[in-house]
C-alpha cells in the first residue's frame, strides 16, 4: 500500500514527528471523505423514512413479486402502487410524520415536494373537512395533526 511505503520512508528520512504528521493529515482527509458521504445519505435517510412512513400509512405489506402484480424483485411495491393515490392519503402521510402538525399551506408544499402535485387550496380544504369528520385528524390551533389512533401509521 503506498501509504504504507510513505510510513517507512518516513520514519528513515524524517523521523518520527514526519511519520505523525504524515498520520494525522491522513486522518483529516478520511474524516473530510467520510463527512461528504455522510452529507450525501442525509436525503437518502430522509427519503427512505418518508416512504417507510407512506407504506405504513396505506397500510401496505412486503409481498413477493409473484404475489403483487407491479412489484418490483424483493417483494418491495412499485412506485404505483406505494405512492399515494388521493388528497386524503396524501395528506395523511404528510401529517404522520410532523408529529407537531402542520397548517394547509405547509401540507400543500410538502405535497408538491414530496409527490410532485400540486393541490389547490378549494380542493384541499374539502378533504381536510372530511378527514377531520372521518375523526382521522383534528385542527389544534393554527395546524393539523393525525389523532391519536392514526399517529403510528
Amino acid at each position: 500500500m503506498e501509504l504504507e511505503r510513505d510510513i517507512q520512508q518516513n520514519r528513515r528520512i524524517s523521523g518520527f514527528l514526519e511519520t505523525e504528521k504524515l498520520l494525522f493529515e491522513r486522518l483529516e482527509r478520511l474524516d473530510a471523505e467520510i463527512r461528504a458521504i455522510e452529507s450525501d445519505l442525509g436525503p437518502l435517510v430522509d427519503e427512505r423514512e418518508r416512504v417507510k412512513g407512506w407504506i405504513r400509512q396505506l397500510g401496505l405489506k412486503r409481498t413477493g413479486p409473484a404475489e403483487a402484480p407491479g412489484a418490483q424483485a424483493g417483494g418491495i411495491p412499485s412506485v404505483e402502487q406505494s405512492s399515494p393515490a388521493t388528497i386524503k392519503d396524501m395528506v395523511m402521510a404528510v401529517l404522520a410524520d410532523a408529529p407537531n402538525g402542520r397548517t394547509p399551506s405547509e401540507m400543500r408544499k410538502e405535497i408538491k415536494r414530496r409527490f410532485g402535485r400540486e393541490i389547490a387550496q378549494k380542493s384541499h380544504s374539502p378533504q381536510l373537512m372530511r378527514l377531520k369528520k372521518e375523526g382521522r385528524i383534528e385542527k389544534a390551533g393554527e395546524v393539523w395533526v393525525l389523532k391519536n389512533e392514526n399517529a403510528g401509521m
